[in-house]
């Protein structure tokens, strides 16, 4: 019987790796920049994946792709969630 837990942890968004998703947090840029991002639909409590990094990256929010200036998105906080396995049990893809 499985007994893992979830693991998160918060990053800017332009941190993250390509294929990696998550929960947006925290807006903390300036108001005029904010107002952009939520008609683009980037807003606290949204679900976002990182589809390509660099700079413009590539993020996709509600089944759509935006690209965003890095330097945007290091003010975007994103919680990630990653399966970590309880005491005694394998990683995921290995046996105990």
């Amino acid at each position: 019987m499985k007994m893992g837990f979830m693991f998160s942890r918060v990053a800017d968004l332009a941190g993250l790796p390509a294929g990696t998703g998550g929960r947006v947090v925290a807006v903390e840029v300036p108001p005029g920049d904010r107002e952009r991002l939520e008609v683009m639909g980037l807003c606290h409590g949204r679900e976002v994946q990182v589809v390509r990094g660099g700079d413009p990256m590539i993020v996709r929010v509600l089944g759509t792709r935006i690209g965003i200036a890095a330097a945007l998105a290091r003010g975007v906080r994103v919680e990630t969630g990653a399966d970590v396995p309880g005491p005694g049990e394998a990683p995921p893809g290995e046996t105990a």
